[in-house]
């Protein structure tokens, strides 16, 4: 249904994310698909076709289970950090 929305509106380049529920992370604790629209291909049913990558955070070093939140002092120190 969105491909065919995409392509009335004349969308031929787009990024797809299953599971991301609100959220601008990705899950630590399962495996992502990510949708990358491949403008030079069409599919069976003539649409642009969608390549389908599966992100497995532990191929790339991160660990399976999400850090705790921590009281809010320590959340503020930290993110600060991670700006600087």
């Amino acid at each position: 249904m969105f491909q065919v929305a995409l392509s009335l509106r004349g969308t031929s380049n787009f990024t797809t994310v299953k599971g991301l529920e609100g959220s601008c992370d990705l899950p630590r604790e399962r495996t992502n698909i990510i949708g990358l629209s491949t403008p030079d291909t069409t599919d069976e049913s003539g649409l642009i076709a969608i390549e389908r990558l599966h992100l497995s955070p532990r191929d790339y070093g991160f660990s399976s289970h999400n850090v705790p939140c921590d009281r809010t002092e320590h959340l503020v120190a930290d993110m600060r950090s991670v700006l600087q």
